[in-house]
């Protein structure tokens, strides 16, 4: 995960966008890995749904969301 998350924050500098919140996506995007367990149906809801608490930004828990 710490390997995508610097990716994320690599393409969000040179895209113009937020590292910040890139990153974060980045770093969570698996977050739900083992407890879906390739259940491509609920990978990324059940990982946004377990950072919506957090506070991060609603683009974050989208993107996680989205990743399917």
């Amino acid at each position: 995960m710490l390997a995508t998350e610097a990716i994320m924050r690599a393409l969000a500098a040179r895209l113009g966008e937020d590292p910040e919140e890139w990153g974060l996506a980045g770093l969570g995007h698996d977050l739900d890995a083992e407890e879906t367990e390739g259940d491509f149906t609920r990978h990324g809801a059940v990982a946004a749904e377990a950072l919506a608490g957090l506070g991060l930004p609603p683009a974050v828990t989208r993107a996680v969301a989205a990743h399917n």
